[in-house]
């Protein structure tokens, strides 16, 4: 369960104009550059790996922490 449904429903999401909510380690690999990406994520060592990957061949447009 993601933190991000625990908070909002998928109505609350839409109104905010978020259009995707996945986990770090998905395995899509298609560009979404015309987005953002907003990360929530623990500090763990794993996590970290997975945020350098993504980063290094960015899909979105722009990332927060």
């Amino acid at each position: 369960v993601s933190i991000v449904s625990v908070a909002f429903t998928q109505s609350e999401l839409l109104q905010k104009q978020v259009f995707l909510v996945e986990f770090v380690d998905s395995s899509l690999k298609e560009s979404m550059s015309h987005m953002k990406a907003v990360y929530f994520l623990r500090p763990t060592p794993e996590n970290i790996q997975y945020l350098r990957k993504q980063l290094v061949n960015p899909r979105f447009g722009d990332h927060h922490l």
